[in-house]
């Protein structure tokens, strides 16, 4: 259930709080694909980011997926304040209903996230869970830790990246991010608010590191746009695309242009068994976009090719 809060639960022990050692403990997600989880320790309060899962290798016979090994939590069940998952992908939200048997705290995200969020928790049984929905630019309090909420972009929409006020200094913890000055929701990276950070000082940068040591930087997703006008062009017949597990937004939305433009008809069929497709109004959205487009190419005699649009999800 979503609820609208940004409210925290009160520090465990308030005294001498300038006087504890700050502790950042990876449960998963560094020098490895997957499992992204991180926890902040101050005192007797902990700060959770994002709760991941890690797709098995091929060699992984019966595995359906893998979860960050939470057991240095176990006995710190009280110092969690709460959990911030950063955006919807699968290796950042996937292992929600599992951390949540074992720590029933509150989880706090944006929209698009939350719905994604939502429908695996009420899969496991946390329908009236605590789920606060914030928007980029909101501050969160949680115990000890205020978190400065600040938009990124990456492949799905609604990402944040976090800056952490602690009595020992200011962390910034990346999420996943591209530097991305033309994105195709026209929402770039929030450069503002790193250079206030940089300004105030920063303590420590975690930060994505994917392909950081390869030279030149990653294209705009909008490169996407002139590579389906290009296949539409060749194309003899059926066009097929897939999407990535966790959200078909984007994809599809910039699948609905291109459509438009070469008058294709549409089909599209979502996987929702695993609910790694979208929230519930992200998949209404979907849907209503299907039949936008279906309603304005009635004439089947003037469709120059057809496309099937599959959406995966995964049995979680």
């Amino acid at each position: 259930m979503l609820r609208p809060s940004l409210e925290g639960r009160e520090p465990h022990n308030k005294v001498n709080m300038a006087q504890k050692k700050l502790r950042i403990i990876p449960l998963g997600g560094l020098g490895e694909v997957g499992k992204n989880m991180m926890a902040y320790e101050y005192g007797e309060n902990i700060l959770i980011v994002d709760v991941g899962i890690m797709f098995p290798e091929n060699d992984m016979l019966g595995v359906d997926y893998i979860i960050p090994d939470i057991q240095y939590l176990m006995d710190k069940r009280d110092w969690v304040r709460g959990i911030i998952v950063t955006h919807g992908h699968e290796d950042h939200t996937g292992a929600i209903g599992h951390v949540l048997d074992a720590l029933p705290v509150p989880v706090y995200a944006t929209a698009l996230t939350a719905g994604l969020l939502e429908i695996k928790m009420r899969q496991f049984g946390h329908t009236d869970h605590p789920l606060h929905v914030f928007k980029a630019g909101d501050v969160l309090q949680l115990g000890p830790f205020s978190v400065e909420t600040f938009h990124v972009c990456h492949s799905i929409p609604d990402g944040v990246g976090l800056g952490i006020n602690t009595p020992a200094g200011l962390i910034v913890h990346s999420s996943d991010f591209k530097f991305d000055h033309t994105p195709v929701d026209s929402w770039p990276p929030d450069f503002a608010k790193l250079a206030e950070f940089a300004q105030r000082g920063v303590l420590a940068l975690l930060s994505d590191s994917t392909n950081a040591d390869q030279e030149g930087w990653t294209p705009s997703e909008r490169v996407i746009d002139r590579a389906f006008s290009e296949v539409f062009a060749s194309a003899k017949g059926r066009v097929i695309v897939a999407t990535f597990a966790s959200c078909p937004v984007p994809e599809v939305a910039r699948l609905g242009k291109t459509l438009t433009t070469w008058r294709a008809e549409f089909l599209a069929y979502f996987d929702t068994n695993g609910a790694s497709n979208g929230g519930t109004e992200a998949m209404n959205g979907l849907i209503e976009l299907h039949r936008r487009i279906a309603r304005g190419f009635r004439n089947r005699d003037n469709y120059r090719l057809r496309m099937l649009l599959i959406g995966g999800g995964l049995p979680l």
